[in-house]
């Protein structure tokens, strides 16, 4: 069970790569079928904290985010 002090991103993402299953399936695109593993995802999602972080954008502030529902979307979504 997920604690209401435990970051979201670290249960979906960070947890699969700490329990050995960076190489396993994490997401996979509907019309295209390309997909991303733990690793791949939380490799961008690292990239995509940084470029928030270097914006200014700190953890926990809300910013607006528009993307299709690509492979790109987990990783900007978990970006922490």
């Amino acid at each position: 069970m997920l604690s209401v002090n435990t970051n979201a991103a670290h249960y979906f993402v960070d947890r699969h790569m700490d329990e050995g299953r960076g190489d396993r399936l994490a997401y996979v695109e509907a019309e295209t079928g390309r997909t991303l593993s733990y690793a791949q995802m939380a490799q961008g999602a690292g990239l995509n904290a940084g470029a928030l972080a270097q914006a200014g954008i700190r953890p926990e502030e809300r910013a607006a985010m528009l993307v299709l529902d690509q492979v790109e979307f987990p990783q900007i979504f978990w970006g922490r």
